[in-house]
């Protein structure tokens, strides 16, 4: 028996099934509903000596088709923008872009939120939307069969880029949000990415109703998201965060409708109207990076070591400082960390491909992290020296900002 399928643009499947007694056509046609539901209308061909059996496979080879390649998806939480504009930052926050090229597992619609539950938009296949945010740290987390999730540490006047990859599940796709950085061959996809994609923006209202009537799963997806963090390793890490520098800087004046939808304070976390003038209290508030003395002080336990020799032991206590910190040291400590490994390696003759990995990952983080040459060879020095100004002077995609259609 040979099965054929093939897809046509109004998301049709025709699906013929060959014996060498018999031959059974059949028209299968699946429409999306909101992404989320498929009708199937069938229509019979000849059936001649050919049952039940070639029926339901060609049904099932038909929703296999649409399901891997996708087909008209939709969501009722986002809608087209009619006449995209030039992407700009706000001058005083930053725009972030979470893009989904691939139309593979098109039926699959995966929600995307922040990490107090905030709806920031679902990422239909072929699409892109944006949203602003303010400086600093975030969460960014995907909801599907696992739970994805982003840690991206943003700067005001930068455009950031977060790639949408489906992959297969157990049940259903999996959704893995990955940054997209300037070291990374993905960008220099993003020109035609975003060509190839429709903008869309989040029906921001609609969409945190939704995520409002699941409180207990989102609490439950956020603590995962957390749980993926902390138990990441330290590479696993930084593939999962976007650092300050990983940004094209783009600010622009004016609002951009890529972003109108993007969530905005509610009024319980709006500033509060200036009081009179009180005498300050003490501050109660934790710190921000809660780990980051600690780490520092391991990290000159770890330098001491390297000063003695014990490079194995300085490595391995730089990388468990990496891994302990998460999200609770600062990028510059970490890049202090990173740069320290990349040393550490050159004096034990390491190969210089993990050098500069090191490297690479402590000047994402920190772009001014500045080497100890005290302690580095000056084979490592040149190293660190070249992949400074490369990155330095690399350049930006030139359509990372595509022109209004």
């Amino acid at each position: 028996m040979v099965v054929a399928t093939r897809l046509s643009r109004d998301c049709s499947a025709e699906i013929r099934l060959h014996t060498r007694e018999s031959s059974v056509g059949s028209r299968a046609i699946m429409s999306a509903i909101s992404g989320r539901r498929a009708r199937t209308v069938l229509g019979y061909g000849q059936t001649r000596g050919f049952g039940w059996a070639g029926t339901l496979l060609a049904i099932l080879v038909a929703s296999l088709s649409l399901w891997l390649t996708g087909c008209a998806p939709q969501s009722k939480y986002m809608r087209e923008v009619e006449s995209p504009q030039q992407l700009q930052a706000p001058p005083n926050g930053a725009l972030v872009v979470f893009i989904r090229p691939s139309k593979y597992a098109g039926l699959i619609i995966p929600t995307i939120m922040d990490g107090k539950g905030r709806y920031l938009g679902s990422a239909v296949a072929g699409s892109h939307f944006a949203i602003r945010v303010p400086p600093g740290e975030h969460l960014f987390i995907s909801w599907g069969e696992n739970t994805g999730v982003v840690l991206a540490r943003v700067a005001a006047g930068h455009i950031y880029y977060v790639h949408v990859e489906m992959g297969m599940g157990a049940i259903t796709a999996r959704t893995h949000l990955v940054p997209i950085k300037p070291s990374m061959e993905e960008w220099q996809e993003l020109p035609e990415w975003l060509a190839d994609t429709t903008r869309l923006v989040p029906k921001q209202a609609k969409g945190q109703a939704y995520l409002d009537s699941k409180k207990r799963s989102v609490k439950d997806r956020i603590a995962r998201a957390k749980d993926n963090l902390t138990e990441a390793d330290p590479d696993e890490l930084l593939e999962m965060t976007l650092a300050p520098t990983d940004g094209v800087h783009a600010p622009g004046g004016s609002p951009l409708e890529a972003a109108a939808a993007a969530p905005q304070p509610t009024a319980a976390e709006a500033p509060a109207p200036a009081a009179p003038a009180r005498p300050a209290k003490p501050a109660t508030t934790p710190p921000a990076y809660p780990k980051d003395k600690a780490a520092l002080s391991k990290i000159a336990e770890a330098r001491e070591q390297c000063q003695k020799g014990e490079l194995t032991r300085a490595e391995s206590l730089l990388l468990g400082i990496v891994k302990a910190c998460g999200a609770d040291c600062r990028p510059s400590t970490l890049a202090q960390a990173w740069m320290l490994v990349g040393v550490t390696r050159g004096k034990a003759g390491r190969s210089p491909s993990k050098v500069r990995e090191a490297f690479n990952l402590a000047l994402g983080l920190d772009a001014q992290v500045v080497l100890d040459t005290e302690l580095a060879t000056e084979e490592t020095a040149a190293m660190f020296r070249v992949i400074a100004r490369a990155r330095q002077g690399q350049a930006q995609p030139s359509a990372a900002q595509p022109a209004a259609q």
